[in-house]
C-alpha cells in the first residue's frame, strides 16, 4: 500500500496562506484611511479620511440616524450579543456534553501499545 497522496503538508490543514510581508485587506484598509488628506472647507487641514468618517458618523448619530448610532455604540462598548443563551437547564446541557464527550473517546481507534514487530 502506497503513501497516501494529500494536498496539505502535515500540521498545515489549512494551506500555505497568504504569502510572508503580505498585507491583508484590513491592514491596506487601515493605512489608506490614515494616509488620505480630506481637505474640504468645512474640514480642517491635515484631518485623514478616518477621522472625517468618524466625525461624519457621529454627525449623523447625533442627527438622529439610529444605525450611526448603533455602529458607534457597537465600537464603543462592544457589540451585544444576538441573543442570550438560555441557561436554565445548564446542569443537563454540562451532562449532554460530558456524555458525548465520553462516547467519542470510547469509539476512537485505540493506538498499539508498542512498535510494530
Amino acid at each position: 500500500m502506497g503513501k497516501e497522496v494529500t494536498y496539505f503538508k502535515p500540521g498545515n490543514p489549512g494551506g500555505p496562506g497568504r504569502p510572508k510581508g503580505s498585507l491583508s485587506l484590513t491592514t491596506i484598509l487601515k493605512n489608506a484611511l490614515k494616509q488620505t488628506k480630506v481637505m474640504q472647507n468645512d474640514c480642517p487641514e491635515g484631518m485623514n479620511a478616518a477621522e472625517t468618517l468618524i466625525q461624519a458618523a457621529i454627525w449623523h448619530a447625533i442627527k438622529g440616524n439610529a444605525s450611526f448610532f448603533q455602529s458607534i455604540m457597537d465600537r464603543v462598548d462592544g457589540r451585544t450579543p444576538d441573543a442570550v443563551p438560555d441557561v436554565s437547564n445548564l446542569a443537563e446541557i454540562q451532562k449532554t456534553a460530558v456524555e458525548k464527550a465520553h462516547a467519542r473517546k470510547r469509539t476512537r481507534p485505540r493506538k498499539p501499545d508498542g512498535p510494530p514487530g
